[in-house]
């Protein structure tokens, strides 16, 4: 048995919701760029514009 016996594929919002069951926290950028949950540019937007952090 592996990971792939146990159906269908989790939803991009399920994924989120065990992350942060697991982890006690909601993923970075870097994090959902990751696990395919975000546009790449996305990801890569606080590394190319870092005076815009809050």
């Amino acid at each position: 048995m592996d990971a792939f016996d146990y159906g269908e594929s989790l939803t991009p919002e399920e994924i989120l919701l065990r992350f942060k069951k697991i982890m006690g926290r909601d993923m970075t950028p870097e994090e959902k760029h990751r696990f395919f949950l975000v546009d790449p540019l996305e990801a890569l937007a606080p590394r190319l514009n870092p005076s815009d952090k809050a």
